[in-house]
């Protein structure tokens, strides 16, 4: 009965996961973009007392959505031509349908194409392993509305990471909603503030 939280970064990245292949977590919840490596790390590591399982984000029926995550690309006009012009040619090799085949069906992440559904890397995958369709399938299926538009902030990053300090500082450090909403709201001001005077916004 005990909630812990470990870094999306460095050494501590994958404890969720090997705690619960050595069977001291009883879950944990991840992105699907973390898909591949949960499937890695746990089928691969040789934990026969690990299923993984997958479903859709619990909401209201006909009412809820889901938005995807901070895996946006921008184009900064502030810089010269020349960068904008190849940040444009790599941004076009990164959307192609086979491009993202490739990368959806290796990590778990959600395609940002429909055409690419059709490819035999994701084709083939979601007809062996259908939970990685789970997540695409409640994307296209939910509802289209302001909240699951996404963010559209500079230092998406930035603003995330507070919130998720701050749901951490609910969680295992007791600090009540109010006073953790606070800190984040806050912090991510500062963050974002700090974003637009670097970038000259």
């Amino acid at each position: 009965n005990l909630a812990e939280v470990n870094n999306d970064e460095g050494s501590s990245n994958f404890d969720n996961l090997l705690g619960i292949g050595a069977d001291n977590h009883a879950m944990t919840i991840d992105s699907s973009a973390s898909l591949g490596t949960v499937t890695q790390v746990l089928n691969g590591g040789g934990y026969p007392n690990v299923k993984i399982g997958v479903a859709p984000i619990p909401g209201p029926v006909g009412k809820g959505g889901v938005l995807v995550g901070g895996a946006s690309l921008y184009i900064s006009n502030k810089s010269d031509a020349a960068k904008q012009a190849a940040a444009w040619e790599y941004t076009k090799f990164l959307t192609e349908p086979e491009t993202q085949a490739d990368w959806s069906a290796s990590t778990g992440y959600v395609p940002i194409r429909k055409s690419s559904i059709d490819l035999p890397a994701i084709a083939d995958l979601w007809a062996s392993q259908p939970e990685y369709r789970v997540a695409y399938d409640q994307l296209i299926t939910g509802t289209n509305n302001v909240a699951t538009a996404g963010p559209v902030i500079g230092d998406y990053k930035g603003a995330r990471d507070e919130v998720r300090t701050a749901e951490t500082s609910m969680f295992t450090q007791g600090v009540s909603p109010k006073a953790a909403l606070k800190a984040a709201r806050q912090k991510a001001d500062a963050a974002i503030k700090e974003y637009n005077s670097r970038i000259g916004g």
